[in-house]
């Protein structure tokens, strides 16, 4: 990886949440919300509340991802509030899960903020030519909303979703979607992100290169052992800022 550098590559291609941006936790923020509507005692329930929301959301992804019908994240999150409630013996009705989700889909705009130094990096990708995107697979029009809100949208050439793309990341659809949008070939390409599934191990299956952002402090050789060693990375970084290093001059 000591090589690495960005003159190879004509596109530089990034996910949103995590990557170019920091929700603030919004998803906990948003369970708390609802249980305090629910439950006397939002301390006891919420850390296995958390637990089952977010395993019903990696379910209902996996279940498109896997050659199952289309569902929206609005739907897969929606439908992963109301397991998880049951999950833990919580009654609701359903006119607290609309607010609920409501709710959750508010706090994603909301809460996102430019991680540091993305503005700097971004602006010195455009003054290089390079064709830039991002893919998201968070609620459908989030992502040109937030973008804006934040004065990050002018960067992009291409800004898209499940809903436009027709499927999630890890699904070849979502990178190819991109790469059709800005005529670029998946080996000019080089995906950014910051989950091994959906952002690395979907990104190099589809034929491009991969920066892993690992923000999170995990140990890349686990996913190696799990995944392959084709899929590994091309540079792995704590945050999207240090990508500046490898900026050619």
């Amino acid at each position: 990886m000591t090589d690495f550098n960005l003159c190879p590559y004509e596109a530089v291609l990034f996910d949103l949440d995590s990557t170019l941006t920091n929700t603030k936790r919004y998803p906990i923020r948003a369970s708390e919300w609802i249980l305090s509507r629910l439950v006397d005692d939002v301390e006891q329930v919420l850390e296995p509340y958390i637990r089952e929301l977010l395993e019903s959301y990696r379910i209902g992804i996996e279940l498109v991802v896997n050659g199952g019908t289309y569902r929206s994240p609005y739907d897969i999150v929606k439908r992963a509030i109301g397991n998880s409630l049951k999950a833990i013996g919580v009654d609701y009705t359903l006119e607290i899960l609309d607010e609920a989700i409501a709710f959750f889909k508010q706090l994603h705009i909301e809460s996102s903020v430019p991680v540091p130094g993305v503005e700097q990096l971004l602006f010195l990708l455009k003054s290089q030519d390079y064709k830039m995107g991002v893919f998201t697979n968070s609620f459908e029009g989030h992502a040109e909303v937030i973008l804006s809100n934040i004065g990050l949208l002018d960067f992009f050439d291409v800004v898209a979703d499940a809903g436009i793309a027709g499927g999630f990341k890890p699904m070849s659809v979502a990178f190819e979607f991109m790469l059709s949008q800005i005529d670029v070939a998946p080996e000019k390409a080089l995906f950014v992100g910051d989950e091994f599934l959906a952002d690395i191990f979907g990104s190099i299956s589809a034929g491009l290169d991969a920066v892993w952002i690992n923000s999170k402090g995990r140990l890349l050789e686990e996913f190696i052992e799990k995944f392959g060693e084709d899929y590994r990375p091309r540079a792995v970084l704590g945050s999207v800022s240090e990508l500046v290093r490898f900026v050619c001059s």
